[in-house]
């Protein structure tokens, strides 16, 4: 495995996050297995005709805003849930077109180091190309905001090593 010190850039047009509110999607999950589907069926089978109906026009897919955040996902994922959720996600992007990207949602407060990790222990690192984050160290001044950003990667780049996940590009959508 290699680290290159600068990553290049990610190509970006048009990215859809795909979500809902509400703890709409656990409830789906629970209607599909009351019903003898697979858990999040409606929302893969209605992710994979969308990504269809855009022809290719879209190439990036982000898999939940912030599902590690409880104001955002409202308590709905453990890690194991998304990272499901995750698993079906990718498969159904990925049948629809496979040269797309599918991003985790963002990883917010303190790089979501402990949630990052769950995810890596579970295996979630094949089923997202893009690693998103939303790095938000405003209550820092520049230098020290700065130096925390790049303390937050090389965290999570250890992650990668420690759990043997592979490294993902790194994309960050919001700072504060």
């Amino acid at each position: 495995r290699t680290r290159p010190d600068v990553a290049e850039p990610l190509a970006l047009g048009v990215k859809v996050v795909v979500d809902f509110r509400c703890g709409c999607i656990q409830l789906l999950a629970e209607r599909d297995q009351a019903h003898g589907g697979p858990p999040y069926s409606w929302f893969t089978d209605t992710l994979r005709a969308t990504v269809e109906l855009t022809g290719g026009a879209v190439r990036d897919w982000e898999i939940w805003g912030e599902w590690a955040c409880p104001a955002v996902a409202q308590g709905i994922f453990g890690g194991r849930n998304y990272r499901d959720l995750l698993e079906a996600a990718y498969t159904a992007v990925k049948e629809a077109d496979p040269d797309c990207r599918v991003w985790t949602g963002g990883f917010g407060v303190n790089f979501g180091l402990r949630a990052y990790q769950r995810l890596l222990e579970q295996g979630a690192d094949e089923f997202f190309d893009v690693l998103n984050l939303h790095p938000f160290v405003h209550h820092r001044p520049w230098p020290e905001a700065e130096a925390a950003i790049h303390r937050g990667f090389g965290y999570l780049r250890e992650l990668e090593i420690r759990t043997g996940a592979v490294a993902k590009p790194i994309a960050c959508t919001e700072f504060g």
